[in-house]
């Protein structure tokens, strides 16, 4: 089995497990204090444990008579662990599913489907007199359900007879009956299904944002997966240390940026994002922290002309109402020398290619509730979260960049895409730009 651990992380821990502080482990590898924290956050995430006195444990074993942890450095589960695990996702899995069906039931699609034979998307959204934007969202949750078959070939859905005669709300034994009377409503779904039917979108900033605030906290923070950045553009985070200029574009609250300036404090660390709010609860949140090399913009990041070695999109190129216009502008930026990581849910373009992958109802309904009504208010396509690598990838490389795809073992969630005006990353140059040589191959996955 590979390696968790980077070089460089391996020497912290080394380090860590034999006992040595922060400031110690700095002297001794000659880096700065916040960068032995971010390192140590990155190892014990990596390495599934929660303290530093696990590192030594997790590295060379537990002392006799401990639980012995498995290869990935986690303690091998308990009886009975695995299933109650797999009990509390199917409760996650059944809630979100009765929140879809209402909002399919409401907004015409189930009626839609009982009525027609298989039928695309746009016919779908036709008959239910919806925007198919929204049509084809509903459908792709209902598809990760198995609640409809969904026949690539045709790109046609269809309710089976069975699912059909259970999702008649005359019938006295209808679901959909015994949902309403169970389940409470949700007032996040009424607003949604409201906005559907008159065609309009919702801001994350408004209506569901506390619900999408605490749902991030859950996921894996992007810069768990900056190591595999690092693994394919092995100068950069020598080039961060030396100090680059460093944007991001859709910053939001700046969690990732703040967090990259306190362990890099010599780069220096610009956030551009349309929302007023979000720019000012992230320059709060900055000053909170004390990082005097991190600063964010209420910007058009299309229309700002600043150059930055290294631009930054983490999941929102899905969300902007031109993500061609935005990823233009970014290959302007970080041209001639400079390096592009977006992030983005990993999952294919195509529908079929994702059906029955670990948890990929769940990221469907998010992308229903949440991504597609934010575009839609935006005026943009509406693409969702699952828009895919091929159509990411496209996109970037229509913009004359280079791209290689890679995954991290801490980050399952995502796609880390690494694109370059040209193939291959070389060391940085003096004045601290991460440079770029030869033609390079590609690396992860595609």
């Amino acid at each position: 089995m590979s390696d968790p651990l980077t070089g460089r992380q391996r020497q912290v821990a080394g380090l860590v497990a034999a006992g040595l502080t922060n400031r110690e482990v700095a002297e001794q590898l000659g880096i700065s204090r916040d960068g032995v924290k971010y390192h140590v956050s990155e190892i014990l995430s990596r390495l599934g444990v929660s303290s530093r006195d696990s590192v030594r444990e997790a590295l060379w074993g537990p002392a006799d008579g401990e639980a012995q942890p498995n290869e990935t450095g986690r303690t091998a589960a308990q009886p009975g662990e695995v299933d109650f695990a797999k009990h509390l996702l199917d409760a996650m899995r059944g809630s979100l599913l009765q929140r879809v069906l209402r909002i399919a039931t409401e907004t015409g699609v189930i009626p839609a489907l009982r009525a027609l034979p298989p039928a695309r998307a746009s016919r779908i959204a036709a008959a239910a007199d919806i925007d198919v934007r929204y049509a084809r969202s509903i459908l792709s949750a209902l598809a990760a359900h198995q609640v409809v078959d969904y026949r690539a070939a045709t790109q046609q859905f269809r309710l089976s007879p069975p699912h059909r005669s259970l999702l008649t709300p005359e019938r006295p034994d209808s679901f959909l009956e015994l949902i309403d009377s169970t389940t409470p409503r949700d007032p996040d779904d009424d607003l949604l299904i409201a906005q559907i039917r008159h065609d309009q979108g919702i801001r994350l900033e408004a209506g569901m944002a506390n619900e999408w605030a605490n749902l991030i906290h859950i996921l894996p923070r992007p810069a768990h997966g900056l190591a595999a950045a690092f693994s394919a553009a092995p100068q950069l985070a020598q080039s961060l240390e030396q100090g680059i200029s460093v944007g991001e574009a859709g910053s939001g609250r700046g969690r990732l940026l703040i967090e990259l300036a306190r362990t890099y404090p010599h780069s220096r660390f610009s956030g551009y994002d349309l929302n007023p709010t979000a720019v000012e609860l992230a320059t709060a949140d900055a000053d909170h922290a004390g990082v005097a090399n991190c600063e964010f913009i209420v910007a058009d990041i299309t229309q700002h002309p600043v150059q930055h070695n290294l631009m930054l999109a983490f999941g929102m190129l899905h969300d902007t109402p031109n993500p061609a216009k935005i990823v233009a502008a970014i290959a302007r930026i970080i041209a001639p020398q400079g390096l592009f990581i977006a992030t983005e849910i990993a999952a294919s373009s195509r529908l079929e290619r994702n059906l029955g992958l670990p948890l990929i109802e769940v990221m469907y309904d998010l992308s229903l509730m949440h991504c597609v009504p934010h575009s839609v208010a935006s005026g943009g396509e509406g693409l969702g979260a699952l828009w895919g690598q091929e159509a990411t990838r496209a996109l970037l490389e229509a913009a004359g960049l280079s791209v290689q795809i890679v995954r991290s073992e801490s980050d399952a969630f995502h796609n880390y895409f690494i694109a370059t005006p040209q193939a291959g990353i070389g060391p940085a140059d003096p004045s601290g730009a991460v440079r770029r040589t030869g033609s390079g191959g590609q690396k992860g996955a595609s």
